[in-house]
């Protein structure tokens, strides 16, 4: 199982490090806004 948690919130990493959740230094996250994307399917 994953989550994401931003690197700023403190205390939710701190609960999830609690809960037995581990970072990971092998993983990169990545996103895109797709708020330009042009239909093809019309």
């Amino acid at each position: 199982m994953a989550l994401v948690v931003f690197n700023k919130n403190e205390a939710g990493n701190a609960f999830w490090e609690n809960m037995g959740f581990a970072s990971r230094d092998d993983l990169v996250y990545r996103n895109k806004a797709l708020v330009d994307i042009i239909r093809i399917d019309t």
